[in-house]
């Protein structure tokens, strides 16, 4: 039987390790240029592992000490790989590709051809909204993201992106600190700050005048396959909830912090924003999760504990103000929760980044806690996914709805602890998140749409299932295999018993599996950020040494 080799599609660093994965019976492999006839490198297939999600043997073909650039494909006896380049900077054009996708997640502007190219299209959703307690009342929340493949505007998701993206701009400026803002904005910032911005001003709508914000803005139904400008079903704003207010209130304060400096109007609001809602949150402690009610068809993002969320708003306080009750609560919250996650449902992870970078004084011990907890945690990570034929750190429960978020963000844990405290095995193993979703995976497809020989081509994503293109905008993560086939299509079509890791469909109807949300690509752009980041300063280390 012909083996299967699955290599990260859209390439490899050319001086970090480099791992591909061979699944069948082999000894050896041979990396071939893609225009050659000789191997330029040969090596041995080692540690063969049974992999329990994807039920595959899989050996793993190293060639970290192979360094030469260009393309490549690997040969095992006559199975060939799709071809890979090495290169030093291979994540330049994705990562562009990745941070540009929240632009096409835009509600209520026109997206104009000057930036959209082919993908451009009319406004939508500009109306005034009524609310769904109170129908004859109205407020104006145009603006903000399109949460995912869909036509709802979560302020619960959209806080947990914002989180991602200004943490990216945070601690790789470098990477992210471009001058050349989206050009009908007339803004003189980097890009990633304007979409940012583009997602607050619609938070900034979705305050109530108490301080109180409200959930969400959608349907009672999902639109039909429609381009957004179509979407006829009549919108509500949903009720105020402590999880909105406290993700508001923390995303606020850290893009205060982030954006002051750059003194535009818009920013000035957004202290005053955080410090309000955090007054709600003192004032109603009645933290009621989230439930549609019956015959409603929207996401929920309900959260029925929120000590995280209370840590990471009480935690970007701290940093922005420097004021003592903050710290107070912080500190009494960070020894009760799990304080390493990235994720919906869990964001303690932004809240240790927040308390752990401060300028602020800090309590050393509490300091030292959270980044041992970091440390922790990626450890375990990096545990799993050594003990997996792909380098996945998921346990073949994990591969439920979202997998490849949970990929995103376990490697953006174990780069929160890399940044503490360097180490390699951290390092090899971000780079086995990279290639998994890549192509490295059980079913040899790359995530990512429009980077890879073998990528999805067809994301549950409304505008490109209904708009005349024959192709999938590039740079879009999709969610990736999930083992309750939660879709009708993918029960229909992935045979019960197929093994977790691949349990996947390239179907624009298989929203289970291959939907594109806003928090998958926030969370890619801080993982290629890094990498990226790390690639610049590698670079211009040797620059540096070739000059002296």
């Amino acid at each position: 039987m012909a083996v299967k080799i699955s290599v990260n599609q859209a390439g490899y660093v050319a001086d970090l390790p480099k791992i591909a994965s061979v699944s069948g019976s082999a000894k050896k492999f041979h990396i071939f240029r893609s225009d050659g006839t000789k191997p330029s490198f040969s090596g041995l297939l080692l540690g063969a592992i049974h992999d329990p999600a994807s039920d595959d043997k899989v050996l793993s073909a190293d060639f970290s000490e192979f360094c030469e650039e260009g393309e490549f494909y690997i040969k095992v006896g006559s199975s060939r790989s799709p071809v890979f380049t090495i290169s030093k900077a291979p994540y330049k054009n994705l990562l562009e590709d990745i941070k540009k996708t929240l632009y096409f997640f835009r509600c209520g502007s026109a997206l104009h051809r000057n930036r959209a190219g082919k993908f451009g299209r009319k406004p939508c959703h500009i109306e005034p909204v009524s609310f769904y307690d109170d129908k004859e009342k109205t407020l104006d929340v145009s603006g903000g993201w399109h949460d995912a493949g869909d036509y709802s505007r979560c302020v619960v998701t959209g806080c947990v992106a914002l989180g991602h993206l200004l943490y990216s701009y945070s601690l790789f400026p470098e990477v992210f600190g471009d001058k050349d803002g989206i050009s009908q904005s007339g803004r003189n910032c980097p890009l990633i700050i304007e979409e940012c911005l583009y997602e607050l001003e619609w938070l900034l709508k979705m305050q109530d005048k108490d301080g109180g914000v409200y959930h969400r803005v959608s349907s009672l139904s999902y639109a039909g396959l429609v381009m957004p400008s179509d979407d006829k079903e009549k919108q509500y704003i949903f009720r105020k909830t402590a999880s909105a207010t406290a993700l508001f209130t923390a995303v606020t304060a850290l893009a205060a912090r982030i954006m002051e400096p750059m003194g535009m109007r818009i920013i000035k609001k957004l202290r005053p924003a955080a410090l309000a809602a955090w007054a709600w949150l003192l004032n109603n402690p009645d933290y009621t999760p989230f439930e549609n009610d019956k015959g409603i068809i929207a996401p929920e993002y309900s959260d029925d504990f929120l000590d995280d969320d209370i840590f990471w708003a009480a935690s970007e306080l701290y940093a922005l103000t420097g004021e003592k009750n903050f710290s107070d609560k912080a500190e009494e919250l960070s020894g009760r929760i799990d304080t390493t996650g990235f994720t919906i449902g869990n964001v303690g992870g932004f809240g240790a980044l927040a308390y752990i970078k401060s300028d602020c004084e800090k309590n050393p011990e509490i300091k030292s806690i959270l980044e041992n907890k970091l440390t922790h945690r990626a450890e375990t990570i990096c545990s799993s996914a050594r003990h997996s034929g792909y380098r996945s750190s998921l346990s073949p429960d994990e591969y439920s709805w979202c997998s490849n978020l949970k990929i995103l963000t376990n490697a953006m844990t174990v780069i929160s602890a890399n940044i503490l405290e360097g180490r390699d095995e951290f390092l090899t193993e971000i780079l086995g998140h990279i290639n998994y979703i890549l192509g490295n995976n059980p079913l040899s497809l790359s995530y990512i749409t429009g980077h890879g020989k073998n990528a999805v081509k067809k994301p549950h994503f409304r505008p490109t299932i209904a708009d005349n293109n024959t192709e999938a905008i590039p740079g879009m993560v999709v969610t990736g295999p999930d083992k309750n086939r939660s879709d009708e299509y993918s029960q229909w079509l992935i045979p019960y018993g197929t093994p977790p890791a691949k349990c996947h469909l390239d179907l624009e109807h298989s929203h289970s599996t291959n939907e594109t949300t806003i928090y998958l690509n926030s969370a890619a752009t801080f993982l290629f950020g890094y990498i990226s980041d790390l690639c610049r300063r590698d670079t211009n280390s040797a620059h540096n040494k070739k000059e002296r």
